[in-house]
C-alpha cells in the first residue's frame, strides 16, 4: 500500500466501505440484464483465450469479462459474482477520488496550519518586545 493510502483520514475509508456495502447489496438484490446474460453466455462461460480475446460483438470489455470470469471461477455462478469487479472497482474509484480530493487540499490544509503558527509567533514576539 503506497504512503498515501496509509495516511489518509479514515472519514475516506469509511466512504468507500460505504460505496462497497451499497453496491454489493444493489449488485445481490438486482436480476440479471440482457447485456450481462449475453456476456456470460458468449464470453465467460468459453475457454480464456475467446473471453480475453478480440471480438467484434460490443459487448466485450476485455478487462471486465476477464475479471467476471475469474470471479466466477473463484465463486459460484450468481448474479453477484457476475457484478463483483463492478462492485469492487466502484469502492476503489470512489477511495481514488478521495485520496486525491486529500493530495489536492494538502496544500490548504498545510497553508491553514502555517497561517496559525505564524500569527502565533508573531503575536509571541510582539509579546516578547513589550516586555523588554
Amino acid at each position: 500500500m503506497s504512503p498515501l493510502f496509509r495516511r489518509l483520514p479514515a472519514v475516506l475509508w469509511i466512504a468507500a466501505a460505504t460505496v462497497l456495502v451499497a453496491a454489493g447489496l444493489r449488485a445481490a438484490a438486482r436480476a440479471i440484464t440482457h447485456d450481462e446474460a449475453l456476456t456470460y453466455a458468449v464470453f465467460i462461460t468459453k475457454p480464456w483465450r475467446r473471453a480475453t480475446g478480440y471480438s467484434p460483438v460490443q459487448l466485450n470489455h476485455a478487462l471486465l469479462v476477464a475479471l467476471s470470469k475469474l470471479s466466477v471461477t473463484l465463486f459460484p455462478v450468481s448474479a453477484f459474482t457476475l457484478r463483483l469487479p463492478s462492485v469492487v472497482a466502484a469502492a476503489a474509484f470512489s477511495l481514488s477520488v478521495g485520496a486525491l480530493i486529500y493530495r489536492l487540499t494538502a496544500r490548504a490544509r498545510a497553508g491553514s496550519s502555517i497561517y496559525k503558527m505564524s500569527t502565533e509567533s508573531s503575536d509571541t514576539v510582539v509579546a516578547i518586545r513589550a516586555n523588554r
